[in-house]
């Protein structure tokens, strides 16, 4: 018996200690989670909040606090790299000037529900349940980090550690006109992830050698401002491309996609403007980093890098 009451005594301690314990959590804690308790027959009775959809569930028997917001956010601001080039100013103003406000505080205060498809997602805002565009969204937000971060980008190698290192840029190119669905501007941008037949066209090499000549002429403006760096063999007349511009942290544009955004690159940016030019290199950059991998392809490798380099996979 007493060995009986001793061990009473011992778990009634122990379940004190806990209380306590509990009891000190929930003070130290400002914002306590409700206990709340639901009708059985309130769509929320014993929910599971893992499942997909839980967020749009309504509490029907009149509890209140069903589900905890979630804290703020932490949003890392982009601050823009300092420019004195007007063309760049102007580009960044324009920017500024044709943002619209709703829309804005829309996006910034937005939840992530899950995808539609390979173009649309949906997002919820408070109450509203809306469908966004995450291509054509992602394409303007690579295009603002581009200008933003113009003459200030991080480098990420390319090419998978091959000797000379880099990647051969005409038979890239001649990837990128091989393939085509015989359209051409914008149509063509999508040739990567178009579910449309493709047809393999001729491919002349006066055509391929003018387009690598173009990128050989602006290599150093594109390094100088882009971090689109190429190596120029002069003996072999190879040019190849070693560095691409990180846009984004932790993100890296498609392999796949890199002989069309090559091929655009040289035929659908006009060098001979200032602003017509950085705006055309922006928007061909937010293009290539905002396409999606193919199905199936793989990466090429990436190679290391110097400091403030990384390697592109």
């Amino acid at each position: 018996l007493r060995v009986t009451q001793k061990s009473q005594t011992s778990q009634l301690s122990q379940l004190s200690q806990s209380s306590r314990e509990s009891a000190a959590a929930d003070a130290s804690n400002p914002n306590p989670t409700p206990m709340v308790s639901h009708d059985p027959s309130c769509e929320l009775y014993n929910l599971d909040i893992t499942v997909p959809g839980a967020f749009a569930l309504v509490c029907r028997c009149g509890a209140s606090n069903v589900i905890p917001q979630p804290g703020p956010r932490k949003v890392s601001k982009v601050v823009a790299t300092p420019c004195s080039y007007k063309s760049i100013l102007d580009l960044r103003a324009d920017v500024t000037r044709r943002r619209d406000r709703v829309l804005h505080e829309k996006l910034r205060t937005s939840t992530y529900v899950g995808a539609v498809n390979r173009q649309r997602s949906l997002v919820q805002v408070g109450v509203e349940l809306l469908m966004v565009n995450h291509h054509d969204l992602a394409k303007e937000m690579f295009y603002q980090l581009a200008l933003a971060r113009f003459g200030g980008f991080s480098k990420g190698t390319v090419g998978g550690g091959e000797t000379p290192p880099g990647i051969d840029v005409k038979p890239c190119i001649e990837q990128a006109m091989k393939m085509t669905d015989g359209s051409s501007g914008a149509a063509g941008s999508q040739a990567s992830t178009s579910s449309s037949p493709s047809v393999t066209v001729e491919v002349s090499d006066t055509e391929l050698s003018q387009m690598v000549e173009v990128l050989s002429k602006q290599r150093h403006m594109l390094a100088e401002y882009f971090s689109l760096n190429f190596a120029l063999d002069e003996e072999k007349k190879v040019l190849r491309l070693t560095s691409l511009p990180v846009l984004l942290e932790n993100h890296s544009p498609p392999p796949a996609g890199l002989p069309l955004f090559l091929m655009r690159l040289a035929t659908e940016v006009d060098y001979t403007d200032e602003k017509t030019c950085f705006e055309g290199i922006c928007s061909e950059l937010g293009t290539y980093y905002a396409s999606l991998p193919v199905a199936g392809a793989e990466g090429g490798g990436g190679g290391g890098g110097e400091a403030g380099e990384r390697p592109y996979q």
